[in-house]
């Protein structure tokens, strides 16, 4: 387990890694249809053209 932040454990990097490689090989063997939408800064921001802020 992982370090307690705010009175909650949390995961490490290779516990995080595990559950999703876990969670991929689970959807690749049942066939299931997914959609994973990834938010972060550098891909969740939409330009358009020339707005001012």
């Amino acid at each position: 387990s992982g370090p307690v932040i705010n009175g909650r454990e949390t995961r490490t990097v290779t516990e995080h890694v595990t559950v999703l490689r876990e969670g991929v090989r689970q959807c690749l063997q049942q066939q299931c249809e997914q959609t994973v939408r990834i938010l972060h800064a550098k891909v969740a921001q939409k330009s358009y053209g020339n707005e001012k802020r």
